[in-house]
């Protein structure tokens, strides 16, 4: 089963939610006027296979050569018309053939560019093809969502202080934050070269598409300039966390709602949690006037 799955305050585009069951690959999207997001999971890459299929009933391993068969789009997610998410999963085996398969869990953020839905960033976990899926162990139910929450609360706060300090402390020092402009150009910090200089050796290099860069100071300084919101009811009343979704023990994604007056902004924030602590490693979101 597919299922799609709108913002708290879907966009004009979004006409309806669909849910398809046991729907042939290429009629999923029926119903969408103009999207492409599919184009991008269809082609997207790892090892040998080109293709992500609809069937996935987990039974006893299949031969390598039926891997496939455990490829499946588990859902998609909207931000807006130029921002979604994707969970999907993909069964690869391993150099070492000894070694047996493994079931990967991915957390794909596309971007609209240039009228083309791109993937802009990745986590992912991976288990034992004989295990199937990830499962929270039952004595751990009651953090798994509590705790990469916690990776997000001084982010929270710090976009309403208008503080980078505090938006610094969720962030991990090598992440990035993506978003599509009106102009569905790509907008990316932090950028250690010259816009134009890294063409086929980060993102949007090779893509065909402008890439616009802020330094993580400059984001820094675009934050710090805003008005601070903190003692608004009007942003605060809208501020809300959507879902929070796991791939594993280490990596989750979080879709959250924030309102920074006049704009209502919504983000896919990646997760991993690296030496016991959860950290923002991507950030992709788009926002609407509220």
């Amino acid at each position: 089963m597919v299922s799609f799955t709108g913002c708290d305050r879907p966009p004009s585009f979004f006409k309806a939610r669909l849910t398809i069951h046991r729907t042939p690959y290429s009629r999923v999207f029926q119903g969408f006027s103009d999207f492409s997001a599919s184009e991008s999971l269809v082609h997207f890459k790892l090892g040998a296979r080109t293709r992500l299929k609809r069937s996935a009933i987990f039974h006893s391993p299949l031969p390598e050569e039926d891997l496939s068969a455990y490829d499946q789009i588990l859902s998609l997610d909207f931000a807006s018309s130029r921002c979604c998410a994707a969970q999907v999963q993909l069964a690869l085996k391993q150099s070492d053939p000894a070694s047996g398969a493994l079931l990967f869990t991915d957390f794909l953020v596309l971007l609209r560019l240039n009228k083309k839905w791109q993937i802009i960033s990745k986590v992912f976990s991976s288990v034992p093809l004989s295990e199937q899926s990830y499962q929270e162990p039952y004595d751990a139910l009651a953090y798994a969502v509590s705790d990469p929450v916690r990776g997000i609360l001084s982010y929270m706060r710090g976009v309403h202080q208008s503080s980078p300090s505090l938006v610094s402390e969720s962030f991990h020092g090598a992440a990035r934050l993506c978003f599509s402009d009106q102009q569905e150009e790509l907008v990316r910090w932090p950028l250690g070269v010259a816009v134009g200089a890294a063409v086929g050796a980060g993102v949007g290099g090779g893509f065909g598409v402008a890439t616009l860069a802020l330094s993580r100071a400059e984001f820094f300084e675009v934050l710090q300039a805003r008005a601070k919101s903190l003692d608004d009811p009007q942003a605060l009343r809208f501020d809300k966390i959507l879902s929070v979704r796991k791939a594993g023990p280490d990596v989750a994604l979080i879709k959250l709602q924030v309102g920074l007056p006049p704009v209502l902004y919504t983000d896919f924030l990646s997760m991993l949690r690296l030496n016991g602590r959860w950290w923002i490693i991507a950030k992709s979101s788009d926002g609407e006037p509220f």
